[in-house]
């Protein structure tokens, strides 16, 4: 899986990139098989004001699925990174899900076709 962070308006240091990557790694990592990129983007929503305001934006491109876009704000980048990936595994499991499902009924009507055809 391809890994871009792209920090935007704020300055990351290598050490917190390097904790970033790892953190999304660990949360989605039964799905690294499916996902062929993921980009990080993050925002400082307010500048210097404070408050909830760091948006991580990531985007996945998932194999044999549309790309995913997951966005979500918090006080630290740590906690946005978080609430965007928990969202994103929930996401992507339920899509893998149906995805699944979907070639299995497709499959059993390609076998009802060639049973006719016989």
């Amino acid at each position: 899986m391809k890994i871009d962070i792209q920090a935007g308006s704020l300055s990351l240091s290598e050490d917190e990139r390097d904790s970033v990557k790892q953190r999304v790694l660990m949360r989605l990592a039964r799905f690294q098989d499916s996902i062929h990129s993921l980009n990080i983007y993050f925002k400082d929503i307010n500048g210097p004001k404070g408050g909830i305001d760091k948006e991580c934006t990531l985007t996945l491109k998932v194999n044999n699925l549309e790309e995913v876009v997951i966005s979500s704000k918090a006080e630290s980048l740590i906690n946005a990174v978080d609430r965007s990936t928990e969202r994103a595994k929930s996401l992507l499991a339920r899509r893998l899900k149906k995805s699944q499902r979907q070639k299995k009924v497709n499959s059993k009507l390609d076998m009802q076709e060639i049973d006719e055809d016989e």
